[in-house]
């Protein structure tokens, strides 16, 4: 069973990382951009590339739900309380970590860099972008890049109990970083200037949504 509660937290999370996303993925996004030719650019090759990195952010997902699965309670009544307090102990550690309150993300974003220095060539191999595989390929490498945002989201994908769960909870957390990774026009601007605004405004929220969360639970 998929918690709905597990579900939103993912979702929102994803949300409310616009800040986080802005700063960190904007100028990656930029630059897939241009990875495509210019005759060649199309809405399809664009949207190849979320769609590979939300492909994989459901594969680790699945990954995460089906290696914690092993070692959850038989109980489901108690898995479920059990994944509903991980949830709000991880949505606290990101709401602290978008506060500037956490360095232990950055750690995980520092060995995470040293994995994307491996993968950094087979990136360069899929350029230029000139078709769908590729441009989902590309898309996929994307989600690994190291993020303490998807790092979080990843433990309560765990806390989710199964390898569909952990998937759906990741899928949720990509469809909440859609608006401030493809944010268009002048959402991607505003949002490039208060970057640092929107990123303390959702920590706090985040941090209040996770308390909500554990006292529920309670």
């Amino acid at each position: 069973m998929i918690d709905p509660v597990l579900l939103l937290a993912a979702f929102l999370t994803g949300l409310a990382g616009a800040g986080h996303c802005a700063g960190m993925c904007g100028g990656i996004a930029g630059a897939l951009a241009h990875a495509i030719p210019a005759r060649q650019r199309t809405f399809l090759l664009s949207a190849g590339y979320s769609a590979g990195r939300v492909g994989m952010y459901a594969l680790l997902g699945a990954l995460a739900g089906a290696t914690a699965a092993l070692l959850s309670p038989r109980d489901t009544g108690l898995a479920m309380a059990v994944a509903r307090l991980l949830t709000g102990v991880v949505l606290l550690a990101i709401g602290l970590y978008m506060l500037g309150l956490a360095g232990w993300m950055r750690w995980l974003e520092a060995a995470g860099a040293r994995v994307w220095r491996r993968l950094a060539p087979l990136a360069r191999r899929l350029l230029p972008v000139t078709t769908l595989p590729r441009a989902l390929a590309l898309g996929a490498l994307w989600g690994l890049l190291p993020c303490g945002l998807v790092y979080g989201a990843l433990l309560y994908a765990a806390a989710a109990g199964s390898a569909l769960a952990g998937a759906a909870s990741m899928l949720a957390f990509g469809a909440g970083t859609l608006p401030a990774v493809l944010g268009l026009g002048l959402a991607t601007g505003w949002l490039g200037r208060h970057a640092q605004v929107v990123r303390r405004y959702s920590g706090a929220l985040m941090v209040l949504y996770a308390a909500w969360t554990l006292l529920s639970t309670w």
